[in-house]
């Protein structure tokens, strides 16, 4: 017996009191233009948490690198104090010929009418030098992250971003070839900071003298004072700016916008961190 093939029936469902056949394929709709924006504006605001996180981490970081180069360059310092029995001397430009002494550590850079474009930059060269006389004081050193060291270049070749052309500095730059500077995170050279002199009782200060007892140096004004008679470092900090905290306009020629600008940019300066107990 021939068997008829069945016919298939679309299925069903009741809508109401009729029959209606069932769609299984039903039309799937694209987002609507609002709810990709909705969409791509919450991934852009993720994006944005993201990258700023990611740079104040990486910010926090670069501070704590230099603090630790800074710490290491203290550290260097007391030990080289503690081997010499005495702490570091600096030829003052106001007093050094007051006495009789000239076999100073180091000598006291000068300002020029500028206030900001001088010498400052290679105190802590002829620091570095002191200390590796020292091999104690040398080991320390050589703790200090490799890439924060930078040698200057002999005479002849291009000299570093932050010698400013036609400057004292620059003048000077030729006699600092193959010696070494300690840079920041921000690859800015560290500043030493020392306090001023104790000034003999015949003699009336040139500055004001400060809770140490020692006159308020050049130094102590553009980038913080050095406590308890002993040097500090300071770091321009991230924006590459060292700045000066107490600008005169009666000396350096500038105007209240300047004035200003220059104490903006100090506010951000990392200190090196130092005993100032007696």
């Amino acid at each position: 017996m021939r068997r008829l093939p069945l016919c298939r029936r679309k299925p069903t469902m009741p809508v109401g009191d009729k029959l209606q056949p069932l769609n299984r394929y039903r039309v799937r709709h694209a987002f609507t233009l609002v709810e990709l924006l909705i969409v791509i504006g919450l991934i852009l605001l993720l994006a944005g948490i993201t990258l700023r996180v990611g740079s104040a981490m990486w910010q926090q970081s670069e501070i704590r690198r230099t603090q630790a180069a800074m710490d290491l360059l203290e550290t260097a310092l007391l030990e080289w104090e503690v081997e010499s029995g005495r702490s570091l001397t600096w030829q003052s430009s106001d007093y050094g010929q007051l006495g009789s002494r000239d076999d100073f550590d180091m000598h006291d850079p000068w300002i020029d009418s500028n206030c900001e474009d001088s010498t400052d930059v290679y105190l802590i060269s002829e620091l570095l030098e002191v200390l590796n006389r020292n091999p104690k004081s040398r080991a320390i050193l050589a703790k200090i992250d490799s890439d924060l060291l930078y040698r200057y270049p002999e005479s002849g070749q291009p000299r570093p971003s932050w010698i400013t052309p036609n400057s004292a500095a620059a003048a000077e730059l030729s006699n600092y070839g193959g010696r070494l500077v300690l840079l920041d995170a921000w690859e800015m050279p560290i500043y030493a900071t020392h306090p001023g002199v104790v000034v003999p009782p015949s003699v009336d200060p040139v500055g004001k003298i400060d809770s140490d007892g020692t006159e308020l140096t050049h130094l102590e004004l553009k980038y913080g004072a050095a406590p308890n008679r002993r040097m500090r470092f300071v770091s321009a900090g991230p924006d590459g700016q060292f700045g000066h905290q107490a600008p005169a306009e009666s000396v350096c020629g500038i105007d209240a916008s300047t004035h200003d600008a220059l104490v903006e940019a100090s506010k951000d300066n990392l200190l090196s961190d130092v005993d100032t107990t007696n």
